[in-house]
């Protein structure tokens, strides 16, 4: 299946397909339309039914010939990071493959590369990379290419077992709106499997709990030349609530691993009143409950402190997402099963904490009990992000055991 594989990848990398935050524009839905195209004209060849919705997300489905089957869901999504827009004007994105050669990085453009480092063991695989110039969007079109390789190894081997499944293809998952509108009552499965994950190994564990909290600055002023004693400068008295923050708090590069943090990620107005949006980002609400306890200590000092101005704070800001987990321990199976997959392909699962969300999060939230497996993709939302047609099979593979373990239940 690796020619296959590789063969639809670079179809789908070709084709710049940046997520658009302002939802399906005329553009993002001109892009995201020549990718379907791409996914509807396989699942034609295959004989495989979908449909697609009025948010383009494509729902396709293998059914199984035993009443009592479960069901289960695959998704990944079309679009691409937005960290490195696609350059103006390129409407086809050039997508190479490499010979690993031994202490030799992979040289692209512009000075990007990758390290030899990252490519140790590859010798002999063939690596897929853009020019440097453009993401080939290896996250999540690999999941795309592996998915549509499932259904044509189940329509080529009718006699192969398997649960009813659903695939979804959406978009748009990298600005947050992937399941925006997602029919969960067509989809209706026990559990779901985001193919979104990078590298060879990693298996959704748990992921951060989430919210944003506002501090707004309100001052009396007047002519600054008549000010003395008279005014106090709301942006001063915001950069003190920002400082104290800082001192207090973790911010995004100084945490890793199960670490929280609060990040200030947006600073607005003027002298008579500004505000300030920070990212807060845990594991557990014990220390989401610390960094909102410390805000309010901070807002408090400085009201106190202040005669000419006021401080409001707000806590649990749009959006919210929580960690995952809370709802995935209440159906095991879901990850149990997709270890004993890994481990049939040769794989030892790490279960991963992520330091972000991913469309599973919803899903599971919305009802439908969802992780995420890997799909081989290195260096996600790079200029330097690669892939190996060997990596992409070995998750095909994964997928196909899991499918058998499913089918058994």
């Amino acid at each position: 299946m690796e020619e296959y594989i590789k063969k639809i990848f670079v179809k789908l990398a070709k084709i710049p397909s940046d997520a658009d935050p302002k939802g399906l524009t005329s553009e993002a839905k001109r892009r995201f339309e020549l990718l379907n195209k791409v996914i509807t004209s396989e699942l034609e060849n295959l004989g495989v039914e979908y449909e697609i919705d009025e948010n383009l997300t494509i729902y396709a489905s293998l059914e199984s010939d035993d009443p009592k089957a479960k069901t289960i869901m695959f998704n990944s999504h079309i679009d691409t990071a937005l960290e490195y827009p696609t350059p103006k004007g390129l409407d086809e994105i050039q997508v190479l493959e490499h010979e690993v050669i031994e202490n030799k990085d992979i040289e692209l453009s512009n000075g990007v590369k990758v390290l030899y480092s990252e490519l140790k063991g590859k010798a002999g695989e063939n690596v897929l990379t853009g020019n440097g110039e453009a993401q080939i969007g290896a996250d999540d079109k690999c999941g795309v290419a592996i998915m549509l390789a499932l259904a044509k190894y189940v329509r080529e081997n009718p006699g192969f077992k398997i649960p009813n499944i659903k695939l979804v293809f959406t978009n748009n998952e990298e600005v947050g709106l992937g399941t925006q509108g997602l029919r969960y009552k067509k989809i209706n499965a026990d559990a779901g499997y985001c193919v979104d994950g990078d590298g060879t190994s990693g298996l959704f564990k748990q992921n951060f709990n989430a919210q944003t909290i506002i501090v707004k600055v309100s001052s009396t002023t007047v002519h600054p030349g008549y000010a003395y004693n008279k005014m106090e400068n709301a942006l001063v008295l915001l950069n003190k609530v920002c400082s104290k923050v800082n001192e207090q708090m973790s911010e995004p590069q100084d945490s890793k691993g199960k670490q929280g943090y609060v990040g200030l990620n947006n600073v607005s107005g003027n002298w008579s009143k500004c505000q300030a949006s920070f990212i807060v980002r845990s594991f557990t609400f014990e220390e989401m409950k610390e960094f909102e306890d410390k805000f309010i200590q901070i807002v408090e000092q400085l009201n106190e402190e202040t005669r000419m101005a006021n401080i409001v704070l707000l806590l649990n800001q749009q959006p919210v997402y929580q960690n995952a987990m809370i709802e995935l321990d209440k159906n095991p199976l879901v990850n149990e099963l997709a270890i004993k997959a890994y481990d049939k392909v040769g794989i030892e699962a790490q279960l991963e904490s992520v330091r972000g969300g991913f469309d599973g999060v919803d899903m599971t939230f919305a009802g439908l009990p969802t992780t995420n497996v890997f799909n081989g993709s290195h260096n996600m939302h790079g200029l330097n992000e690669w892939v190996s047609v060997q990596d992409m099979e070995l998750s095909y593979k994964m997928c196909l055991e899991l499918i058998e373990l499913w089918s058994e239940q």
